[in-house]
């Protein structure tokens, strides 16, 4: 009886930031424990037939115990697949030997195996096995550096999957198609690509997919230099991944992090997550990302000075990149040794290495490739309009005979068709009318609410300010009253003078008493500086409690903005930090104020206890209430990431910048 094992979708390539790009295969337990079992259907006398499948599913099991094994096995079940012509064993012992070739980094007979088992499938009519191998090959071309034939292959898959209405299948070939365009720079055309791939993972539920999809848009943010808009991604993808169940994918998303460390100067946080990912890729013996996570490791001791260590690292990983022929990696391993002789001052080897460095990009990003890349999209996207096309004809063609048989009757349907007419005319407006009515009354309760939460926000700030008063002031002043009646004709000097010192005393203590009620209240800072510096502030304020850190850092963002935006971003964060002291238990929140070409950003990370965002629409307090009320009063939109069970939440809110610019404008338009 022939066992075999279940065998996972082939991913297809991962490109990572800088020099990282991987490839993956998943192996399941199951068909490690039944090598013994396959072993003896192989030794035995079943069926040919038989024996071709369980020479096949050994060749997969042993991917990543012995790939050397693997080919072995794998030739051995290509060979008694041709003799005994069973053309479906033929086809699927070659996509398996391809992959042992992959795995062994021996990219150019992957490619030939995988063209015949394609070649095969073809005659057997399996699109969907054609598409697959198809992606194998693009991946394959990709690792090579052939940007041109990776796109054709992976165009070939797309418009297979898209006939057949494959899901899964057109997410991955949108996904490896965006690569391309991603390693080409092209980082409009790579993003669109993603997006397209990341919603189809979405809708399907597949959280792995998703998040191997977001840690690819984060790349793509990262090659733009936005890091903080690529770490948030990265760290998105972690969260969707089941911890310890896709190595493969964190090993990708800790290598990406300890790159944005390395870049942001946080060296010693860099080489806890790059050992991390080098762990994983060893345990998973994915050697071609190790080769790009060593190459980032001695980018880190580079950095850190300790030059020996960095070139006995980088080293390493050249060795290792041209063995399997890895054009990508050694391109940035060259061009990390240049950098690092040339600070070294061994000025012959930096020149060797640069020299290196320039040859192989040069083939990489020629000119006349791109434009192929171009030409090649152009088709696809002709060759699906065309399809698109030949339906509607098709469909118009349907219509007049059925127009033509409907002249026959129309005489006698007229008078009814009219009737009909006028009652669907009356009926839609009686609909129209209940339409906008209801869509009125939705505005009116949404402005109702939106009113009801700014009432008893004022309402709790009046509270509030009432009780500092009644707590703070009152107190005092009942002990300086209670102080200066101890006066009188018949007092000492000596009573006078204590009198006098602890009355000044208790006037510092109100003076610092109505300062801390002025400032919740209005602080000065934001009215005279601006938003950034008030943040600061308040940061500064609530770290002298010693509970916890608050850090607010701002980049690129106008110095001032219209005075709405910045009280009403001012009391958004303050109340946000306010609930995270309450509710989440955390020792950190970092503040993060963003500009870029369109909007501002604004990030509130913390580490505490996650949560159910779902709460906080249903939730009966006015905090939650407040802030969304705010964040509408500019425009802008607000976005909420946290879990139960998970540590950390951030809040991210994105305000229109031409908005604020407008307001600006305007106010100082009124001035003058």
């Amino acid at each position: 009886m022939n066992q075999t094992c279940k065998k996972p979708a082939f991913q297809g390539f991962i490109p990572c930031t800088g020099v990282f790009i991987a490839i993956f295969l998943t192996l399941t337990l199951s068909a490690v424990a039944q090598i013994d079992s396959l072993k003896r259907v192989v030794q035995s006398n079943a069926p040919d037939t038989t024996r071709v499948k369980a020479l096949d599913d050994l060749c997969y099991s042993y991917l990543s115990i012995n790939p050397d094994s693997s080919i072995i096995l794998g030739k051995q079940a290509a060979a008694l697949a041709d003799k005994i012509h069973f053309m479906k064993g033929a086809a699927q012992s070659r996509s398996d030997l391809g992959l042992a070739y992959f795995y062994t980094g021996d990219l150019e007979k992957a490619i030939g195996v995988w063209e015949e088992g394609a070649a095969i499938r073809e005659k057997l009519n399996d699109k969907s096995g054609v598409a697959s191998l198809n992606i194998k090959i693009g991946a394959a071309w990709f690792k090579l550096g052939n940007y041109e034939k990776s796109l054709a292959a992976q165009m070939r898959a797309l418009k297979m999957y898209e006939e057949l209405k494959t899901g899964i299948g057109v997410a991955q070939a949108l996904n490896n198609v965006a690569a391309v365009f991603e390693m080409q720079k092209q980082y409009n055309k790579a993003r669109e690509y993603y997006l397209k791939a990341v919603a189809i993972h979405n809708k399907s539920k597949d959280s792995v997919m998703a998040a191997q999809v977001l840690i690819n848009i984060g790349n793509v943010h990262y090659r733009e230099n936005h890091f903080d808009s690529a770490a948030w991604y990265w760290r998105k993808a972690l969260r969707k991944m089941p911890p310890g169940k896709v190595p493969q994918y964190e090993s990708i998303a800790y290598n990406n992090l300890a790159e944005h460390l390395t870049v942001t100067g946080k060296y010693d946080s860099a080489l806890l997550l790059i050992n991390r990912a080098i762990a994983l890729r060893k345990a998973t013996s994915d050697y071609q990302g190790l080769t790009s996570s060593m190459s980032n490791l001695g980018r880190i001791y580079s950095l850190q000075k300790k030059y020996a260590l960095a070139e006995k690292t980088y080293s390493a990983a050249l060795d290792s990149a041209k063995a399997k022929n890895l054009k990508i990696e050694e391109s940035k391993i060259r061009l990390n040794l240049y950098q690092l002789y040339e600070k070294t001052g061994d000025f012959r080897n930096a020149l060797t290495n640069y020299v290196h460095y320039k040859a192989i990009e040069d083939s990489l990003s020629n000119e006349r490739s791109r434009k192929n890349l171009d030409e090649l999209l152009v088709t696809y996207e002709t060759d699906k309009k065309e399809q698109q096309i030949a339906v509607q004809h098709a469909e118009l063609a349907s219509q007049r005979i059925l127009l033509g048989r409907t002249y026959l009757i129309i005489g006698a349907l007229t008078i009814i068709v009219g009737l009909l007419v006028i009652i669907f005319l009356l009926a839609r407006g009686r609909f129209r009318r209940k339409q906008q009515l209801a869509e009125n009354e939705k505005q009116l309760a949404v402005r109702e609410a939106f009113i009801d939460a700014t009432i008893r926000s004022q309402e709790n700030e009046r509270k509030r300010f009432a009780q500092d008063l009644h707590d703070g002031m009152g107190q005092l002043i009942s002990s300086l009253r209670l102080m200066v009646s101890q006066l009188d004709k018949n007092s000492s000097v000596e009573d006078k003078l204590s009198i006098a010192d602890r009355s000044d005393k208790i006037l510092n203590d109100m003076h610092t008493e109505i300062r801390s009620i002025a400032f919740n209240l209005m602080p000065q800072t934001l009215i005279q500086r601006g938003l950034l510096p008030a943040l600061q502030e308040m940061a500064l304020r609530v770290n002298q409690t010693g509970k916890i850190v608050v850090t607010v850092s701002g980049y690129e963002i106008p110095e001032r903005l219209h005075e709405v935006y910045e009280i009403s971003l001012y009391r958004i964060i303050q109340e946000w930090i306010n609930n995270v002291i309450k509710y989440a238990h955390a020792t950190k929140i970092e503040v993060q104020l963003v500009g870029h070409e369109e909007e501002i950003s604004i990030t509130v990370e913390d580490n505490g206890n996650g949560f159910d965002t779902g709460t906080l629409e249903n939730s009966n307090g006015n905090g939650w209430k407040n802030i969304k009320s705010r964040v509408n009063l500019v425009k802008g939109e607000v976005e909420v990431d946290s879990a139960p069970g998970h540590k950390g939440t951030s809040m991210i809110i994105r305000i229109p910048l031409h908005v604020a610019n407008a307001e600006m404008r305007a106010q100082a338009q009124q001035i003058s």
